[in-house]
């Protein structure tokens, strides 16, 4: 129960987060927000099986792993990309 509750608070702090961006009208670099999103939900859901609070490290960890290599990332997308497109 405690889980769902911290979660629905993290949530709702992100969709609060986003409003004040928006009403703000910091333009933000949406590459960063997706592979900050991508890398943080792949460590929290590989922590998570080890429980006791794990997932929030994982989560925290995948935030700075998806902030340090947007670049990379975005580049190998564009080769798999370049390469599944190639005649």
């Amino acid at each position: 129960m405690l889980r769902i509750v911290v979660l629905f608070m993290l949530f709702v702090a992100l969709l609060v987060w986003i409003a004040m961006l928006l009403r703000r009208a910091i333009s933000f670099d949406i590459k960063l927000l997706i592979s900050m999103m991508l890398f943080a939900a792949m460590g929290y859901a590989l922590l998570d099986e080890y429980g006791s609070g794990w997932a929030a490290f994982g989560a925290a960890f995948g935030l700075l792993i998806g902030i340090e290599i947007k670049e990379r990332f975005y580049k190998t997308l564009q080769d798999i990309y370049k390469d599944l497109t190639k005649d």
